[in-house]
């Protein structure tokens, strides 16, 4: 299965009508989870830039990436995490637009407590 299907899925798994809620384990759809969704979204849209010697250096190993992502998170801020605010263009080049679903499943992520998978 190529990384944009897995996104694909994952998108869907992700999407539900009330916008975002901060708690996305009240029987709503599930979170996005790191090796389904997260993973393959920041390796795909972001590890073109961030390689080698750059902050957030991605690998593309699920493991070491997870260390190294873990720390530009924030589980009770989502949306005011650097990870968020990098990849939305809060402080960084938009590379997620707020709103989409990109930017979501980065935030339901996080709101369920950004835990490895």
């Amino acid at each position: 299965m190529t990384p944009r299907m897995l996104l694909a899925l994952s998108l869907a798994a992700c999407t539900h009508d009330g916008g975002p809620t901060g708690d996305d384990t009240d029987g709503g759809a599930p979170p996005a989870t790191w090796s389904g969704g997260v993973h393959p979204l920041l390796v795909e849209a972001c590890r073109g830039c961030h390689q080698g010697s750059v902050p957030m250096a991605l690998s593309g190993d699920p493991a070491t990436d997870y260390d190294t992502v873990l720390p530009y998170t924030d589980t009770g801020d989502p949306e005011g995490s650097t990870l968020y605010e990098a990849a939305t263009g809060l402080a960084h080049a938009t590379v997620f637009p707020v709103g989409s679903a990109e930017a979501e499943v980065l935030r339901s992520w996080m709101a369920a407590g950004a835990r490895e998978d």
